[in-house]
């Protein structure tokens, strides 16, 4: 039981630090230097009816 939760500790210690060392090294943008690029959603023309492509079947808008 020693041995097997040594081991365990020291996998966990070895992600730990492997984890840290992905997480050190991203290239995060601060919030405060992201300029706002959205624009808004253009008004789409969908018809009463059309049909589904796919399918072939006529769609009904509601």
């Amino acid at each position: 039981m020693k041995k097997w939760l040594a081991t365990l500790i020291d996998d966990l210690k070895f992600l730990g630090s492997e984890v840290k060392k992905e997480c050190t090294n991203l290239e995060v943008t601060p919030a405060a230097n992201v300029t706002d690029t959205a624009k808004p959603h253009l008004p789409v023309y969908i018809p009463f009816d059309s049909k589904c492509a796919g399918t072939n079947v006529k769609f009904y808008r509601h």
